[in-house]
């Protein structure tokens, strides 16, 4: 959740430095071209506020997916990372007896929603 907040501080602050540099531009225009307002000024700031607003928009969108994988990856490193009460080669872990015979699954269920749904007839 803190990661959360620093990523939207983030974005405001990138938000208000383009605007900012909105308003350089602008002034500088004024400065070197010793004119109040002419029809070139304009639209030059114009298109320059709109790609910036097009830049802040997309980096919005882009640090939110940046986000979930974050929070995704640390989801999948917790379970790398968890030891398993389970060991193959270790004595000190729980060792599991040898199955022999048959084995049956209660209650288990697999769901793909982008694979259609098969049977083997085997």
């Amino acid at each position: 959740m803190d990661k959360e907040k620093k990523l939207n501080h983030s974005s405001r602050r990138f938000g208000s430095f383009h605007l900012l540099s909105n308003a350089l531009v602008f002034e500088k225009l004024n400065f070197y071209n010793e004119k109040i307002l002419d029809v070139g000024t304009i639209f030059t700031v114009l298109f320059v506020s709109i790609s910036n607003a097009s830049i802040a928009s997309s980096s919005d969108q882009i640090c939110n997916d940046v986000l979930k994988a974050r929070v995704a990856a640390r989801q999948i490193y917790r379970v790398i990372e968890r030891i398993s009460r389970i060991g193959a080669l270790s004595t000190e872990l729980q060792q599991i007896p040898n199955v022999s015979g048959r084995v049956e699954f209660k209650n288990v269920h697999f769901r793909y929603s982008t694979k259609k749904f098969w049977m083997d007839s085997t």
